[in-house]
C-alpha cells in the first residue's frame, strides 16, 4: 500500500527526524539543515556580505612597460611573500603573471581603459573573502616605474544577526551559528528578517 511504502521510506532514525531549513526570502540568504538540526524559527537579518580586497595601481601606458627590478613583497595575516623581479618579468605584464605564479592568495590582473596614455591598470585582488585576507604590498623595485595601489574595495566579514545575537563570519557561508544550519548570503537587507 501506498502508506506502508512511505514508511519504508522512513526506515532510519535520521531520515525520520530529519529537518529542512527555509528562508523567508531566498534572494538575501538560503538556508540548509543537517541531522543535528532543532526545531524553531529564527529571525535573521543580513546587515553585510564579506567581500574581498581589490587594489588598482596607476596607469602605465603599455603592457611591457618597465617596473624596475628587485622584489614585491605582499603580506597576509602576517605572513609574506617576496616575488622576485628580475630582468625576465620586469614588465606590468610580467609582474602579473609573476604574481599568479607565485602562490600567493592574491589574483592580478590587467584592465585597459582604452586610453593610449596611462591606459593599463594592474588590479590585485585577494582570493578569499574577509579581514583575515587583507594583504599589503610592499614594492621594493628599482630602475624603472613601480605600481602604486590604492584599495577599492576593503576586506569585510559578513554580518547577521540571529534573534539579536550579532554574528561575524570571513566568508559569505555562516556554519556554526545555528547548531546543524547553514546560511548562505546572498545579499543584504538590514530592514528585513
Amino acid at each position: 500500500s501506498e502508506l506502508l511504502a512511505t514508511v519504508q521510506d522512513l526506515d532510519s532514525g535520521s531520515e525520520f527526524g530529519a529537518f529542512t531549513a527555509s528562508s523567508a526570502n531566498e534572494s538575501i540568504f538560503t538556508a540548509t539543515a543537517s541531522n543535528s538540526a532543532s526545531a524553531g524559527f529564527h529571525n535573521i537579518t543580513v546587515n553585510s556580505l564579506a567581500s574581498a580586497q581589490k587594489d588598482i595601481s596607476q596607469g602605465f601606458d603599455g603592457l611591457e612597460d618597465q617596473i624596475g627590478v628587485g622584489a614585491i613583497g605582499i603580506v597576509i595575516n602576517g605572513e609574506s611573500t617576496d616575488i622576485v623581479i628580475d630582468s625576465e618579468n620586469n614588465t606590468l605584464d610580467g609582474l602579473k603573471n609573476a604574481i599568479n605564479n607565485s602562490g600567493v592568495a592574491v589574483q592580478a590582473s590587467i584592465i585597459y581603459d582604452g586610453n593610449e596614455t596611462g591606459g593599463y591598470h594592474l588590479v590585485l585582488t585577494a582570493s578569499e573573502t574577509g579581514t583575515d585576507n587583507a594583504f599589503v604590498v610592499l614594492p621594493n623595485l628599482s630602475g624603472g616605474t613601480a605600481p602604486v595601489f590604492s584599495t577599492i574595495e576593503t576586506a569585510s566579514n559578513a554580518e547577521v544577526i540571529i534573534d539579536t545575537v550579532t554574528v561575524s563570519s570571513q566568508t559569505n557561508s555562516v556554519t556554526d551559528a545555528l547548531t546543524g544550519i547553514s546560511l548562505d548570503l546572498h545579499s543584504i537587507d538590514p530592514g528585513q528578517s
